[in-house]
């Protein structure tokens, strides 16, 4: 009898190991929520000495779409199955509360009128996007970028810079992938003109896409800061 009780505490012991495992399992592989050290240099892509080819980048990951290069800095890009796949993960697929820079999961990376980017920013850190924040803060006017897809490289100049109130219809006015005519194209770019708090061009192509790099702004939860670009077709 006494056999019987231990066998069948060992038997109720080794099923909640084994749920526990498995649980951790889930957590790990598919919330990332468990820290990681497969990989203690998460941040290592934004270093030069790091940089890698696009071929490279999707070698590594298969979601890379693009590498973006911009304010003296280069990294990839990836376009994941929802706007939460990548915000906390690295490119390597590791738990990061930084994560990468992903494509809007609405957009198509290769196609849409308008690629919608994000990326984490910090005004203590050098993370991806903290450039953009920089510019709000001081005088420095963005520079021409690149942005290089498997298509090609394209060249993007600056237009505007904007803070905006997520709670005012940002995703119906300003998260917009593609354009149904040159005249909605129009009326999108006047538009963020006129909440820009630095504008950089008033002229624009019928034919270029646009870039638009959103990040947060730390000082104001409920905000994002905003860097719209349009392609330099004649480039």
């Amino acid at each position: 009898m006494i056999k019987a009780k231990i066998k069948i505490k060992l038997v109720v012991i080794g099923i909640l190991l084994v749920w526990i495992i498995g649980l951790l399992y889930l957590i790990k592989g598919d919330n990332q929520l468990l820290p990681s050290n497969a990989h203690t240099h998460v941040h290592d892509y934004l270093k030069e000495s790091e940089r890698k080819s696009l071929k490279k980048w999707q070698e590594i990951n298969n979601d890379v779409k693009g590498l973006l290069k911009i304010a003296g800095k280069e990294f990839p890009v990836v376009q994941g199955y929802d706007n939460e796949q990548y915000l906390n993960r690295s490119i390597y697929g590791d738990a990061d509360i930084y994560g990468v820079p992903f494509i809007d999961v609405q957009c198509d990376a290769y196609e849409s009128d308008n690629l919608i980017i994000y990326g984490h920013s910090s005004f203590n850190e050098e993370l991806v996007f903290t450039f953009i924040a920089d510019y709000f803060r001081e005088d420095n006017i963005p520079e021409e970028f690149y942005y290089e897809d498997d298509l090609g490289t394209y060249s993007f100049l600056p237009v505007a810079l904007a803070k905006i109130d997520e709670g005012e219809n940002a995703d119906r006015y300003w998260y917009v992938c593609d354009f149904e005519n040159s005249l909605m194209k129009r009326t999108y770019l006047q538009e963020f003109l006129s909440k820009a708090e630095k504008v950089y061009r008033h002229t624009f192509s019928n034919e270029g896409r646009l870039i638009l790099l959103v990040t947060c702004n730390m000082q104001n939860t409920n905000e994002r800061l905003l860097l719209l670009a349009e392609e330099n077709v004649g480039k």
